[in-house]
């Protein structure tokens, strides 16, 4: 399901590429794109403290994705609601 949902996303800004999808000793895996190094790393970089610039930039790629993801539940809703009223069961 997360796979199928991922590679629908496609190439897009901010979200990493899925390069394999499968079962391996037993468990769930996902391999994909590593988009840099993770806040946690930046925050010790920066001595553990951000300045205001990198936390409202921090913030506004946060919103910019969850809005991103919300749109494409949307259409992903709507499609299933046009499907079912189309060829109804």
């Amino acid at each position: 399901m997360k796979f199928s949902f991922e590679k629908r996303l496609g190439k897009k800004e901010g979200i990493p590429e899925v390069y394999w999808c499968g079962k391996a000793g037993g468990s769930d895996v996902m391999a994909f794109e590593l988009l840099g190094p993770n806040i946690e790393s930046l925050w010790r970089s920066c001595n553990k403290r951000f300045s205001l610039k990198c936390v409202l930039m921090i913030a506004y790629q946060m919103v910019f994705l969850r809005d991103k993801f919300r749109l494409i539940e949307i259409v992903t809703k709507i499609r299933i609601f046009a499907w079912l009223w189309i060829y109804p069961q």
